[in-house]
């Protein structure tokens, strides 16, 4: 699954895709998502988007490192997922 507007970095789904193949107890995977900052933007822009970016960072990076310590993570990012019925 993807969002509108996200770009997979080359090979970010086949990855993913290895991953599950290799791993057949896994019921999903996910790949982090980051806000692009690389193209030429207006000042107002470059903010917004360095906040979503932080915001991110902040919100999610604890969270799932936590879950992922003990095993499970209760939701997979619906930006960039992959699970296995």
């Amino acid at each position: 699954m993807l969002d509108i507007g996200t770009r997979p970095d080359d090979f970010a789904i086949a990855k993913l895709y290895k991953y599950m193949t290799k791993n057949e107890d896994c019921g999903g995977c996910c790949g982090e998502i980051e806000v692009d900052l690389n193209e030429k933007m207006t000042l107002s822009k470059y903010l917004l988007r360095s906040a979503q970016f932080y915001e991110y960072k902040l919100s999610h990076s604890p969270d799932k490192a936590c879950e992922s310590f003990f095993g499970f993570n209760s939701v997979l990012p619906g930006a960039y997922c992959l699970f296995n019925w």
